[in-house]
Formats: C-alpha cells, sequence, structure tokens
C-alpha cells in the first residue's frame, strides 16, 4: 500500500472518528505548523561499508595480524531535533515505554499508559487510539506492509494478553489470544514484527525462552530459540530432555553413562550434553534457551533478537537460519546491563541498543562491533532517564523512549567509523554468511567475542570448534 492510500484512509477515519463516540480523538493538522529543524552542521562523512566482496577468504590469513590494530570510529555527534511529550489533546505523557516508526506513512507511533499515539512527518500529534477502540494495555506496536496496526496487549483482569489487530483507518478487525499458545501462558507480549509471508513474530516482557512465532491467521506455528550458556538449571535440564527426546523419536541410541545412576533420585541423574555431563542439581551454567524480550527485522528479513538475560543480540536470516551474535554483559563502556530494545539503521548501517539500567544508547556496527555510546542520567536534552525504547525514522534520526523524563527524544546522530587494512568485522564462513561467534569463558561468566579491535577476526582460529557445536545441534 502507498502512502498516499494509506494517508487518505486515514483521513477519511479521522473525519468520521469526529461523529463517533469513544476514546478516539482527532485534530486537525494546521497547514503551516511550526518544524523544529536541527542545528547547521557539515554533513556525515560515508561510511565505509563492508561488502562480501570486500571479504574473500584470502585476507582471512592476514585478519589475525591486523586483530591488534585499534579501530578508528571517529568523532559522534549528537544534537535534539525534537522532544515529544503531549498527546493531541496537550496532555503530557505519562509514562512512555515504545516508540515505532512506519517508514510507508512517515508516521512515529508512541505507546503510554496503554494507548497509542500517532504523529505526523513534523512530530505533530495526529490522533491517539485508546479504550473506546479497544486499547487498554497497550505494550508496543507494528505496522506492517499494509498500513495494518498490531498492538500487543497486557493481561488485563479477565481479558487474556493479546494481539489486537486494526485496519489502516484505525477500526479493530480482530484479536489474537496468546493465552491459549503452549508455552506463552500468563505472559505480557511485547514486541512483534511481520515476515514476509505473514508470519508474526512476538517477543514477551519479561522475556520467554524463545522467540513465539505465529502463522499469518495467528495460530501458533512454533517457537525459535537461540541457545547460550544460561545460569537457570530447570531450563537447561528442560532442553537437554527435549533434545533426547528429538533423539529417541530419530532413533538415535543414548551412550550409557560410565557409573551406575540406578540407585540415584531422577534430579541428580546426570544428563549428556555432546561429550560432558551435566548435573540437574549444579548451579553452573550449560546449555539452553535463552529468553528473548525484543524482536527487529530489516529489510532483507533478518530477525534481531535480543536477550536481556544474556545481553546479546541473536541474528537469523530470514530462513529463520542462525548466523551470529554479538554483545557481553557488564556495567562499564561497551557493555550491556539491562537491554531493553534495539534499532537497526539500515542508512548508516548501525545498530542501536538501549540500556535501560545504564541510562545510556549504544552504537554498533552490523556485524556486531561496539563504536559507539551516549547518553547518561539526567533530564536535560540528551541525557535519559530509565530509557525502554528506540526506533529510526526515514531521515536517519534516533528516536528514544525517555521513560522516567516522561518524553521521546528525536536525535540527529552523526558518526563515522571505518576499519584498518584488511581488518573484517566478522569472518566469512561461506559467501554471504558471517560465521558465529564462539563462547569464550573468563572466570564464571561467559561471554561472546567481546568488543576489543579485531576480536571478531580472532573467530577464525574457532572455525572447527564452531562447525562441530553446529552438528551437533548445540547452537
Amino acid at each position: 500500500m502507498s502512502a498516499a492510500s494509506v494517508i487518505i484512509r486515514r483521513t477519511r477515519a479521522f473525519l468520521l472518528a469526529a461523529v463517533l463516540a469513544g476514546n478516539f480523538s482527532f485534530i486537525p493538522v494546521p497547514l503551516f505548523a511550526a518544524v523544529p529543524l536541527p542545528a547547521d552542521k557539515s554533513p556525515a562523512g560515508q561510511l565505509n561499508a563492508l561488502t562480501e566482496k570486500d571479504a574473500p577468504g584470502a585476507i582471512r590469513e592476514d585478519a589475525a595480524e591486523a586483530a591488534d590494530e585499534e579501530v578508528d570510529t571517529g568523532p559522534l555527534e549528537l544534537d535534539v531535533v525534537n522532544i515529544i511529550q503531549d498527546d493531541e489533546q496537550g496532555r503530557g505523557f505519562f509514562l512512555p515505554i515504545y516508540v515505532f516508526h512506519d517508514p510507508a506513512s512517515d508516521e512515529t507511533y508512541v505507546v503510554d499508559n496503554g494507548r497509542v499515539i500517532v504523529y505526523g512527518p513534523n512530530f505533530f500529534p495526529m490522533a491517539t487510539i485508546g479504550k473506546g477502540r479497544g486499547l487498554i494495555t497497550a505494550t508496543g506496536v507494528h505496522v506492517d506492509g499494509e498500513g495494518n496496526v498490531y498492538v500487543p496487549q497486557a493481561i488485563y483482569y479477565s481479558q487474556p494478553p493479546r494481539i489486537s489487530v486494526y485496519n489502516a483507518a484505525f477500526f479493530p478487525v480482530k484479536d489474537i489470544d496468546l493465552s491459549v499458545i503452549p508455552g506463552a501462558e500468563g505472559a505480557n507480549p511485547k514486541s512483534l514484527v511481520i515476515g514476509d509471508q505473514g508470519s508474526i513474530y512476538v517477543a514477551f516482557d519479561p522475556g520467554l525462552r524463545g522467540l513465539l512465532v505465529l502463522d499469518q491467521e495467528g495460530n501458533f506455528s512454533h517457537w525459535l530459540k537461540p541457545m547460550d550458556l544460561i545460569f537457570d538449571p530447570q531450563a537447561i535440564v528442560e532442553s537437554q530432555e527435549g533434545k533426547e527426546q528429538e533423539e529417541e523419536a530419530e532413533d538415535v541410541s543414548a551412550e550409557e553413562p560410565d557409573f551406575d545412576v540406578s540407585e540415584l533420585v531422577p534430579e541428580l541423574i546426570p544428563k549428556k550434553q555432546g561429550e560432558q555431563q551435566v548435573f540437574a542439581g549444579d548451579a553452573e551454567p550449560g546449555m539452553g534457551p535463552v529468553r528473548i524480550n525484543d524482536v527487529q527485522r530489516d529489510s532483507n528479513g533478518n530477525l534481531y533478537l535480543l536477550s536481556s538475560e544474556t545481553s546479546k543480540v541473536y541474528i537469523f536470516n530470514d530462513d529463520e537460519e542462525y548466523m551470529y551474535n554479538f554483545g557481553e554483559k557488564g556495567g562499564s563502556t561497551g557493555k550491556l546491563s539491562q537491554p531493553q530494545q534495539l534499532a537497526v539503521d539500515e542508512k548508516n548501517r548501525a545498530i542501536f541498543i538501549v540500556d535501560y539500567m545504564r541510562h545510556a544508547i549504544l552504537i554498533y556496527d552490523l556485524s556486531g562491533r561496539f563504536m559507539h555510546e551516549m547518553g547518561g542520567k539526567g533530564n536535560q536534552p540528551g541525557w535519559f532517564q530509565y530509557p525502554r525504547s528506540v526506533a529510526t525514522n526515514s531521515r536517519g534520526e534516533l528516536l528514544v523512549a525517555d521513560m522516567f523524563n516522561r518524553r521521546v527524544q528525536v536525535l540527529d546522530v552523526q558518526f563515522d567509523y571505518k576499519f584498518p587494512l584488511f581488518q573484517v568485522p566478522f569472518v566469512y564462513e561461506r559467501e554471504g554468511a558471517p560465521q558465529p561467534s564462539p563462547v569464550q569463558a573468563s572466570g564464571n561468566r561467559f561471554y561472546g567475542p567481546g568488543f576489543a579491535a579485531g576480536e571478531q577476526a580472532r573467530a577464525e582460529k574457532n572455525r572447527e570448534e564452531i562447525k562441530a557445536l553446529l552438528d551437533d545441534g548445540v547452537i
């Protein structure tokens, strides 16, 4: 659907809404509305983006030698373009928790106090979808290519967790009941994206172990579960038991333990994982499905799954095949304490992640290399207090739901970066597919490749180990 047709349909709906009862409000946009302009400054330089042809197998041999070279990320320039804090009736935000931008209509959607407020291209408030349209506990919002609006809603008294679907004119179409989905009982949906074939990918808050996948009608399809080292014994055991059941269904005989365990209670019976025995009663890390609390999608169909549990992003292609991950948990520069949401900026070839506890926005390149961070706790423009959501618009501006400051900040972020000669942001296992990050251990903490210059390139040394994990189905 074209942007013009979406606007026409919504204009008709707005005129009709003026004579209908319900919590749906609208005011006309003035012809000469003031549009705040960004500060005057020189344009950003062109990014030296890495393409597949730039990473042939020949340079992989030189990548390790260049691993210790510093990466020049260049300066970071930040301007506050606008601050959104009122709806169309002049009422201030209560606690804005989610922001979304629809590139087709150039509209911005803000979720605040259970409702969805829609803003035009100049950030002028246009309409609010609220109780009159069945919207009570909105937690997120997404608009598909036809202009249909999908709004996750949390549990509310007798009403189950659900996804409310509205057409392009904001009239209710249907509700998708999530309480009947196996594994999603009692959980609140947070964010969702729509695939090219109509599949609905749903993340929950707090995160469930995996990403829920529904078909285009809203029926349960399957769970997409990235595996990693976690510290949840029950989840580890359940994952191992599920894998064993799959192996039994395929008539794969399990190797017997090298000692008699028949006298042990069930909780102490060791489970097999590759070549190591993992005991259910041990509070040690083990492979299991991670909790996913956000999902986003780029124009190529790649899925980006964010986990606050591991502070990592897991990337899958449009066929739901795992490609790689990045991120490191921590409270210092370049690390994630409690990431809440991410945004993929394809114009600048960057990924923005909002860290709730560190009051900061972290910037990575598309391979997962840390480049910059900005923000800090404060109430002045450019500072945050417990930010919850982030998005980018058609102009490349960054939208941040600054929750406890009760506003959405519109930021113009400019940065340049380049890589040293022969240094690649990740190593290609085959053309068009970056190699998955290896798992490393440091004391009792486990993390991915980290953010030291060239650390991604060192993944080449672990190719055989990673291939074995992939072949065994561990990752």
